[in-house]
């Protein structure tokens, strides 16, 4: 995800799908406001939710689906 470490806010929605050379959100570290939704679906090879630990507020929905390798969200404890 790199070149998105600069990014704190979303004002619409944030998707992360289908993707199967992602295996964390390493890169995310800096997001904190989601205003819409924010879905992680079919990621087949994501393992963390590493770089999500800053995030604290999603206006909408979180979505967190089919991500076969992926055994923890220990990670989203804000």
């Amino acid at each position: 995800m790199v070149g998105l470490s600069n990014l704190t806010h979303v004002t619409k929605f944030v998707s992360i799908t289908s993707n199967s050379s992602l295996t964390n959100l390493n890169g995310l570290n800096n997001l904190k406001t989601v205003d819409g939704y924010f879905k992680i679906a079919s990621n087949g090879n994501l393992t963390s939710l590493t770089g999500l630990s800053s995030l604290t507020t999603v206006g909408d929905y979180f979505q967190l689906y089919n991500n076969a390798q992926l055994a923890s969200v220990t990670t989203l404890t804000n």
